[in-house]
């Protein structure tokens, strides 16, 4: 569960960097709006309400995961005191528990929205998502700009 979340947020992170280099931001944020609202088949007032909530939770997944890469900065540092390794640990462990809590808490805001099957749905649509942008993102990093490969 802890690699798939990691690959997970790396993904993330991969293609949001990625879509805003593009200046694809939006684009990426409504194809995903899109393969979301088929894949969880949501009914109008469901697509009203998730939405908000998925795009809150998003944000605040992200605040985390810049924490998360701000910390590990501190492991770049060739000579680390016991002290300052003591507190990248303690501060990454922090993220990480926030993290979990953040999913806890925002699977109770889905609860009100979608059903246990939709939400299960909306995991295996997130991670689709992912593993679709990723491919395209190698088939479009594998290209040459001339028009061969």
């Amino acid at each position: 569960m802890k690699s798939t979340l990691m690959l997970l947020i790396t993904l993330l992170l991969a293609f949001t960097v990625n879509a805003q280099r593009g200046g694809n931001k939006e684009k990426l944020h409504q194809e995903k709006v899109n393969y979301l609202k088929e894949r969880l088949n949501l009914t109008a007032d469901q697509e009203k309400e998730f939405f908000v909530i998925y795009e809150e939770y998003n944000k605040r997944r992200h605040d985390l995961r810049i924490e998360m890469s701000q910390n590990k900065l501190g492991l770049r540092k060739t000579e680390l005191s016991d002290n300052e390794a003591k507190k990248i640990i303690d501060r990454e462990l922090d993220i990480k528990f926030k993290m979990v809590n953040l999913e806890k808490e925002y699977v109770d805001k889905y609860y009100k929205v979608l059903s246990p099957n939709q939400i299960i749905e909306l995991y295996k649509a997130d991670d689709d998502f992912n593993k679709i942008m990723m491919k395209r993102l190698r088939e479009h990093q594998g290209k040459d700009p001339r028009g061969g490969r």
